[in-house]
């Protein structure tokens, strides 16, 4: 039986850029028929307790980040955001990551694979702590957050090249 490929998705609070991720790439990788579960998640504390005990900015996607989405055909309103340590990041094969201070905390605090987590603004591999290339538009207007969906459509299909299908030729059959 094919293992089915499981990505993650992570910013600071998933509820901007990590839902918008998902939807970028659950919608990209089904265009070209590849088998995957994608999740998004966040490494900030507040998304520890149950969604109902958190802030209301922290129980859902940012309501620009559901719109922009549903402009491009995606939904995503059913997206909760989770905290990093109770999605078994372990079973992870890649995990997309939207900025250096997400990155640092997956891979230092919670300790994920360098080599299965991927910077976004820096899908070449060269990591850059300076380049805040998904910029968080938390807050913000319609217009930001259209163009970090526009930064995700633009990079998204070298991240899948270079990343997601390099993972399903080095593991085979295994992977659906």
């Amino acid at each position: 039986r094919k293992k089915e490929l499981l990505v993650g998705c992570v910013c600071l609070g998933s509820t901007c850029r990590s839902p918008q991720i998902l939807g970028t790439t659950r919608d990209k990788l089904e265009k070209l028929g590849i088998s995957a579960k994608v999740r998004s998640f966040g490494v900030i504390s507040e998304l520890l307790p149950a969604p109902s005990f958190r802030p209301e900015h922290l129980r859902a996607a940012q309501p620009h980040s559901v719109t922009i989405m549903k402009e491009r055909g995606i939904d995503i309103t059913d997206h909760v955001p989770e905290h990093v340590t109770l999605v078994g990041i372990e079973n992870y094969d890649i995990i997309l990551v939207a900025d250096p201070t997400a990155y640092k905390e997956l891979t230092g605090t919670y300790g994920f694979p360098k080599e299965k987590a991927v910077l976004l603004n820096a899908p070449d591999g060269i990591f850059n702590p300076f380049d805040f290339t998904i910029k968080d538009p938390l807050q913000q207007d319609l217009s930001r957050y259209r163009q970090t969906a526009d930064q995700l459509d633009a990079i998204m299909p070298a991240v899948i090249e270079k990343h997601i299908t390099l993972h399903k030729r080095l593991h085979g059959p295994d992977v659906a």
